[in-house]
Order: C-alpha cells, then sequence, then structure tokens
C-alpha cells in the first residue's frame, strides 16, 4: 500500500513538471488552394453575418460593427465563448483577428488570401494561442486540439467557396 502510494505521487509530480515544461504558446499554419476567386473566399471568411457554413459555430454576436475594426462574440457548439476583435481587414489579402478580454488565453488568427493565375486562391491560415496558467495549460493540451480545428475551418470553407 505504501508502495501505491509513493508509485501514484511521484506520477502525479512527474505529471504537474511536465505540464508546466509545455510552452504557453501555440501555433499552426494550413496553405491550401480554394477552386474559387480570392474576393470571393475573402468575401466569405469575413463576413460575420454570414457564418453558418462553419461547423462548429453555434452562433456569432456582433458587439461592435466599425468596419475594420468590429467586435464580436463567437459562440461555438462546444466550448466557452470567444471574444473577437479585427486587428486588419485588408481586401482580398489579409484578415487578421484577435482573442480579446479573456484572462485565460489569448490568441491571433491570420488570414493570407492570394490569387493564383487560373483564377483559384491560395489561403494560409495561421492560428496561435498562449494560454496564462497551469490550469488553462494542461485544459488547451488534453482537449483543444489546434490542427484539427484549423484543419475543420479550411474544409467548411472549401466547401462553402467552391458550392
Amino acid at each position: 500500500m505504501k508502495i501505491a502510494l509513493i508509485v501514484l505521487l511521484t506520477l502525479v509530480v512527474i505529471g504537474l513538471v511536465v505540464v508546466a515544461l509545455l510552452p504557453s504558446q501555440r501555433s499552426y499554419t494550413a496553405t491550401e488552394v480554394i477552386n474559387a476567386d480570392v474576393s470571393k473566399v475573402f468575401a466569405i471568411v469575413t463576413d460575420l453575418n454570414q457564418q453558418s457554413w462553419r461547423r462548429n459555430v453555434g452562433e456569432i454576436a456582433i458587439i461592435d460593427p466599425s468596419p475594420g475594426r468590429e467586435v464580436w462574440l463567437e459562440k461555438p457548439k462546444v466550448g466557452p465563448e470567444i471574444r473577437f476583435r479585427t486587428k486588419v481587414k485588408n481586401a482580398p489579402d489579409l484578415f487578421v483577428i484577435e482573442i480579446i478580454d479573456n484572462p485565460q488565453f489569448g490568441g491571433q488568427w491570420t488570414g493570407r488570401f492570394s490569387a493564383t493565375p487560373d483564377g483559384k486562391t491560395k489561403i494560409e491560415f495561421t492560428e496561435s494561442v498562449s494560454r496564462n496558467g497551469f490550469t488553462a495549460k494542461l485544459l488547451s493540451y488534453l482537449f483543444f486540439n489546434l490542427q484539427k480545428t484549423v484543419d475543420q475551418y479550411v474544409d467548411d470553407l472549401r466547401v462553402e467557396a467552391e458550392s
């Protein structure tokens, strides 16, 4: 019994050390070609009133519609609400948004759009997240698959833009 308790406590301490050593910031980039015009793809991504094409979003509530400085609350179908703000909106090349007003985590999403010679759109989407605090970092690594989230967004965009 004593040995089992020592082993258990050792495993807990090792686990705590591992989580403490994990980086607080993570990033993932997806690059794809969408079979649609760059202006159309940019418009789909930046139209906050029409985001129903995204499978994981339940609702978006626009808080401040100021052009180029929009603020909105994204309510996913699963998980906590996230408040975003537009940082840069240069049609049809660049769209950058940031997470705001959240003490547990922050982040930025950058979308780069460029026309290909054959009229398609090359996209490069980078999502970067940072977690503040031990618990937020642990939950992030256990329950938030950054690559899956970005890849699903790209898949949903492809379906919407190419239809």
